[in-house]
């Protein structure tokens, strides 16, 4: 036998205070009964209610016990081994992150950035069952985070993902659907899903026809898009992340880096998918997985205990209903 939350046993410690009190009262009625000279100790114990030494300790001992196995019973008693087998289903999901400079732009706070890996994040806590891979794009794409139920791993590399770490310069959207595509690949009869998130501008290749590849291979492709249509310039910082200007073109002018809202919604429909804009993107998006139906990912057949707290509950209450019946309350 073993206990599921034994720290709970630090309970039976609030049995000693009540021992000492049973012994309290116990010397309190010695001495009530040797002080009143003359009178028949038995007589006296009646008119306070008590049925003799015997039967007090015998109700003391109830109430002792009835906590006791409360204590026992709230920490977990576990015993005898079953089966029990246990499935994880869900969907494939590959998230191709943008880390071109443009997402350094501030016009969703605290930047494109650090906005899409906090929604990237929230999302794959979201996540049940389902398997997560990672893609890096800016003019080329890498696999950051192969495809894992491993969530907190996913998390990982994904805090390591910072704009710039590419330096292939530019938003080359086909190659990321390509790459994200070849990490779905082997896995006929299960729902799969890219989705990116990128502002969508400075656009590298011929996205459309990647998202038309990709629907035919029976992939979803979902486009997140993280900026506005008014645009902000983009930063240049130095080492120290210091920001020292911002990216100019030929002419000295300050560029302004805007959200491609309608370049993404296209390439989304033709990726037999959707595309979502503003705060509440990611939260559309999961809406629109659930709808998926969910494949078998993974079985295990575990050896677990039975929980047997039901024992010691009932032997408590037992115990404080014979405490309640056998020795009912007297009126003075």
């Amino acid at each position: 036998m073993n206990l599921g939350k034994p720290e709970y046993l630090h309970l039976l410690w609030m049995l000693l205070p009540l021992v000492l009190f049973f012994a309290y009262r116990e010397r309190r009625a010695g001495r009530i009964a040797s002080s009143r000279s003359g009178s028949d100790t038995k007589t006296l114990l009646a008119k306070l209610g008590h049925r003799g030494k015997a039967m007090r300790w015998f109700k003391y001992a109830l109430q002792f016990s009835g906590l006791f196995l409360l204590a026992i019973a709230i920490a977990g008693p576990r015993w005898g081994m079953k089966e029990e087998l246990v499935e994880r289903r869900g969907i494939d999901i590959v998230v191709a992150l943008d880390l071109s400079k443009s997402m350094l732009a501030a016009d969703i706070q605290p930047s494109r950035i650090e906005r899409a890996k906090m929604e990237l994040s929230d999302f794959i806590d979201s996540r049940r069952g389902d398997r997560i891979g990672i893609v890096a794009f800016a003019g080329t794409a890498v696999v950051a985070c192969p495809l894992t139920m491993d969530y907190g791993a996913a998390k990982n590399f994904l805090r390591r993902l910072e704009a710039g770490l590419i330096p292939s310069p530019g938003t080359d959207l086909a190659a990321a659907i390509a790459v994200s595509s070849d990490l779905l690949k082997g896995y006929a009869g299960r729902e799969k899903v890219v989705v990116l998130l990128t502002d969508g501008e400075d656009t590298l290749g011929d996205p459309a026809k990647a998202a038309s590849g990709a629907a035919d291979k029976g992939i979803s492709l979902y486009m997140l898009g993280f900026g506005t249509s008014k645009g902000a310039p983009v930063p240049v910082h130095d080492k120290t992340g210091k920001i020292v200007d911002y990216k100019k073109d030929r002419s000295g002018n300050i560029v302004i880096s805007r959200l491609e809202g309608e370049l993404l919604a296209q390439v989304a429909e033709l990726g037999a998918g959707a595309s979502f804009m503003g705060g509440d993107a990611v939260s559309r998006l999961s809406e629109e997985l659930e709808k998926k139906e969910k494949s078998l990912i993974a079985s295990k057949m575990f050896r677990l205990m039975e929980e047997r707290f039901q024992y010691p509950l009932f032997l408590s209450l037992l115990c404080f209903l014979s405490e309640l019946f056998i020795f009912p309350r007297r009126r003075r």
